[in-house]
């Protein structure tokens, strides 16, 4: 049997009819890699990886007031332990920005790990104010342009740093930057460390690529991400990946999500609702760049749609035409599409009862997912605000839907964190009581509530990408 590669494209309606007053539709599309062959294994490839971290004058503080290690000690012990995971075909650089960008090595393969070694210990000698991005990311495209470099299918760009755009060019251009470098395949990943991480901007920055981005707590939490993003690169077999949706004039276009799971668990593994919707110049398109696939992990992407339908109008109507391409690492360009079309109708029973639940609680947990996430974050950042606010709206939001599981975990949760309060309260008096000093009672309130909501083991909940 001949091994072969490709994608599982599926693309259907959130709803088989519309209704003049009721006339929203959802496009969803799922990529689902498949590989066939003798062994079902796909073999682990090779990669060309620009790194670039951030060596400005912040990431010589202390990681925190106790500690004597630095953020920049800790990048490089994280830098030190994926040198040794580099094989021989694959190609790495290493650039360090300050004011300035400084190229420490490149299109080195893994049998030179004493020059990458080298050059990640020379990072130490680097401290300057200011925070060039836009000079990074353009020296990490000219690297992947070389000889080198260029060889290996598979090229990615990770960016460290712990603040925001200080010097040379800014946020705009670099996003066209980003832009352009998608459009040649390849993908930016960031992992970003800080209070002046500028969220937004790295979203935006990583969109174009279907790139990742990793907000760490901790330096711990970089060396974590680095290891997912280099087992990540082994695991890409469809490369050039590239969604287009084709709508027709009458159809007004929302939101877009998009979900990355785990195909032998079916089980989200992050969410986002993209910040800008890609729209083409004519206002007809909406062009995705996904970017890699890795072969163990499926895509979904949902598109809100609104057909806007007028008066007494029936029959049949093209919701949306979705084109997909991409590229086998060792195979031919590949391309498909399909047709998604609803039907019109006066009949509003007709068409509730007709919806396809299947789907739209696809979408739901899509977007009930996303919150779920920000719960998690905020356990971790210890924003206790936050976990509060964002649990009251998954309470709220599985009553509405019925997930009654869903519900009993939020609501014993919630009063966990209310038990904790009162808790705080009683030591309040106590500590009044005796006259204790402000600051050694909110020690006492800001730590304790905090460890009981890290303890919390974040919500899991399976979601049916196995039968979409």
């Amino acid at each position: 049997m001949q091994q072969q590669t490709g994608i599982e494209f599926t693309a259907k309606a959130s709803r088989q009819f519309v209704t003049p007053d009721d006339n929203n539709a959802i496009a969803l599309v799922g990529l689902k890699p498949i590989h066939k062959g003798p062994t079902r294994q796909y073999q682990e490839g090779n990669f060309s990886l620009a790194l670039t971290i951030d060596c400005s004058g912040s990431m010589d503080d202390p990681e925190n007031p106790q500690s004597s290690v630095t953020k920049l000690d800790r990048a490089i012990e994280g830098l030190r332990e994926i040198a040794g995971q580099i094989r021989s075909n694959d190609r790495f650089s290493l650039i360090a920005f300050d004011d300035h960008v400084a190229p420490m090595i490149t299109g080195a393969s893994g049998e030179e790990r004493h020059r990458i070694l080298n050059a990640i210990d020379q990072l130490r000698c680097r401290f300057h104010g200011g925070t060039n991005v836009y000079g990074a990311l353009e020296q990490a495209y000219a690297n992947l342009q070389t000889s080198e470099m260029s060889l290996n299918p598979v090229q990615t760009v990770i960016l460290l740093t712990d603040g925001e755009i200080t010097v040379g060019r800014g946020e705009t251009d670099c996003c066209r930057l980003a832009t352009k470098m998608a459009e040649q395949g390849i993908v930016i990943d960031t992992l970003g460390y800080g209070t002046n991480y500028h969220i937004d901007f790295i979203t935006e920055l990583v969109e174009p690529s279907g790139g990742s981005q990793t907000y760490a707590l901790t330096m711990a939490d970089v060396h974590n991400a680095l290891k997912l993003i280099f087992s990540g690169m082994r695991k890409v077999g469809i490369i050039n990946v590239k969604l287009t949706f084709d709508f027709p004039q009458k159809v007004k276009v929302g939101s877009l999500y998009h979900g990355v799971y785990k195909v032998n668990t079916d089980r989200l593994e992050s969410i986002r609702c993209y910040s800008r919707v890609p729209i083409s110049a004519s206002g007809r398109q909406v062009n995705v760049t996904v970017g890699q696939l890795e072969m163990d992990k499926g895509q979904i992407f949902a598109l809100e749609l609104s057909p806007s339908i007028s008066g007494s109008q029936t029959g049949e109507t093209n919701l949306v035409e979705v084109q997909l391409s991409y590229s086998v690492l060792r195979g031919q360009p590949q391309q498909e599409s399909r047709s998604i079309s609803v039907k019109v109708t006066q009949d509003q029973l007709e068409a509730k009862g007709s919806h396809d639940f299947q789907i739209l609680g696809l979408v739901d947990e899509l977007k009930h997912s996303k919150y779920v996430f920000e719960l998690g974050e905020a356990q971790r950042r210890k924003d206790n605000k936050r976990v509060f606010s964002v649990l009251n709206w998954l309470i709220e939001d599985s009553k509405n839907h019925g997930w009654t599981e869903k519900l009993q975990e939020y609501e014993q949760l919630l009063q966990q964190l209310k038990q904790w309060g009162e808790i705080n309260e009683v030591i309040v008096k106590a500590a009044r009581s005796v006259s204790r000093s402000t600051s050694s009672v909110a020690g006492i309130i800001t730590e304790k509530p905090a460890e009981r909501v890290e303890e919390t083991p974040p919500v899991k909940r399976k979601t049916p990408f196995g039968k979409f």
